[in-house]
């Protein structure tokens, strides 16, 4: 494994976990979630400048099914980060800059790209699974059945977590005002996104499986 691929693996972990804070505002609060905010986008950017051949590469070579699909993915990730780094600084209360916009279309902004991009940088990571998966495979003592049999009951909780949260309603705008239970307990609330977020992982590569013929 080169440097390169280590420091990659590196952010990307960072980052799958920045997303999943991000999604627990209930927990964290207005100001841990601004901070985090801002870690993700650094993040991002540093992501970016690891896979810059990928947009180097854009304009060329043919299109195929599954090019298309993580291209869509990959654009749609981006135009969700633009608006949440835009709408994150609108809103912001404790970071030492912000720029002005009105409130009420970046929150609603805020809003859908918050659960769209959970989704999709959820797929993504699903995407690259198999290539993560290949470089640590010497590591890995579960039998394949067996952990197959446990991201389907992962994945189920995950549905249904997604149904019980409305997360739908969020993504598109049906309901513009998210709902809290601060009642709830923390280490639930963790388990209920982590359930999702796996979801989402397993969807992206079962797709991937799917059209690439893997086994």
């Amino acid at each position: 494994m080169t440097n390169k691929q280590k420091h990659k693996i590196l952010i990307d972990l960072f980052m799958t976990i920045a997303l999943l804070l991000l999604m627990l505002f209930q927990i964290t609060g207005q100001q841990v979630h601004e901070y985090l905010g801002i870690m993700m986008l650094v993040l991002f950017l540093g992501h970016n400048v690891l896979n810059w051949k990928w947009y180097r590469h854009l304009f060329k070579g043919k299109y195929k099914l599954y090019r298309c699909i993580q291209t869509i993915l990959n654009i749609g990730i981006l135009m969700m980060m633009l608006g949440l780094g835009y709408s994150g600084m609108v809103m912001a209360q404790y970071l030492p800059f912000s720029i002005s916009g009105s409130m009420s279309l970046v929150r609603r902004l805020h809003l859908a790209c918050s659960y769209w991009g959970f989704v999709l940088m959820s797929m993504h990571l699903g995407m690259h699974l198999r290539q993560i998966v290949h470089m640590f495979k010497k590591y890995m003592y579960l039998k394949n059945n067996i952990l197959k049999l446990v991201m389907i009951i992962i994945s189920l909780c995950g549905i249904y977590c997604f149904i019980q949260n409305n997360m739908i309603s969020y993504m598109l705008l049906i309901n513009e005002f998210v709902f809290f239970d601060f009642e709830k307990n923390t280490f639930i609330v963790l388990l209920e996104y982590l359930s999702m977020m796996i979801l989402w992982i397993n969807i992206g590569y079962f797709i991937t499986n799917k059209i690439k013929g893997f086994r």
